[in-house]
């Protein structure tokens, strides 16, 4: 749509505007065109229609309505899980059409399993999670709405569908080391198994941990000494040398004895932590006939 373009137009401000007839004073008016009034119709009416509603003529509120809507937001995508499709009304030609900021909203027809795509015409664009990282499975989920907000590059969800959990479960301690990816959040040890597992012997090494994300991280560990053994303690070590915590544990005399840790601590990347025991003042990872459990939670 233009301002009106007749010769009679005025320039006010910079912009042609409309001119009242002053017949007295021999002023004439701006003629209003056809043209001019045909566009101003379209662009309304359009609008109207574009938002599913019919125009009617007593009803004079149907500009505000298609408006609170947000209806040419909406897409109804299609496409299996990962790979969708959709189209906006109005079409786009190529994604320069979407403002950067514009807050669009898709119907995901099959949950994803993994890094996705989405095509509304001009081609293939990613989706991306609030941090701008790459979906995990289940961040798109069936027959649900998801809201994204396109950045120029992709579109970045503003939630995922996903409910926090825990991304991996352990049900011992593993038997080789183990880093954390960058899309995953939580790592967490069945401490049940604590009781009930099999006697583990581990060897050096078998119990570190390292960051490839930076930030806060909970650490938990707990260890079950087997009948008549020597006195236990348990501790958690970063690094090979900085103590972060430490517990005693129970005499020889004890039947059996449980030794739990827990701390706070901040790492780095490439930092590592390890849970040890100790026995008449010697600190181990390996070498006790025993039975360990313990988690690592990174704080988001």
């Amino acid at each position: 749509m233009d301002r009106i373009a007749h010769s009679s137009a005025v320039i006010i401000g910079g912009k042609r505007q409309f001119r009242s007839k002053d017949t007295e004073a021999g002023i004439p008016g701006t003629v209003v065109t056809a043209t001019h009034l045909n566009a101003e119709q379209e662009e309304i009416v359009g609008f109207i229609e574009s938002t599913t509603q019919a125009p009617n003529g007593a009803k004079l509120n149907q500009l505000a309505i298609g408006i609170r809507s947000q209806r040419l937001n909406y897409v109804l995508c299609t496409g299996p899980a990962n790979a969708y499709a959709g189209t906006l009304n109005p079409v786009i030609a190529s994604y320069a059409d979407l403002i950067v900021g514009t807050e669009l909203h898709f119907w995901i027809p099959a949950t994803n399993t993994g890094d996705s795509t989405i095509n509304l015409g001009p081609g293939l664009v990613y989706f991306r999670s609030p941090r701008g990282a790459v979906l995990l499975p289940g961040d798109l989920k069936q027959d649900t709405f998801t809201t994204a907000i396109w950045t120029g590059v992709a579109m970045q969800l503003t939630a995922t569908a996903q409910v926090p959990e825990p991304d991996i479960n352990w049900r011992a301690w593993p038997t080789a080391n183990r880093n954390v990816g960058s899309g995953v959040t939580v790592i967490q040890l069945d401490a049940a198994e604590a009781g009930s597992s099999p006697t583990m012997t581990l060897g050096a090494g078998l119990t570190k941990f390292t960051a490839t994300v930076p930030g806060w991280y909970m650490l938990f560990g707990s260890i079950v000494s087997a009948s008549g053994a020597a006195f236990l303690g348990a501790g958690l070590r970063k690094n090979g040398s900085v103590n972060l915590t430490s517990q005693g544990g129970p005499q020889a005399a004890y039947t059996q004895g449980t030794v739990t840790v827990a701390t706070l601590a901040k790492l780095a990347i490439g930092d590592y932590v390890e849970f040890y025991a100790s026995a008449g003042g010697t600190d181990q990872i390996d070498g006790f006939s025993t039975t360990f459990s313990g988690s690592f939670l990174k704080a988001t």
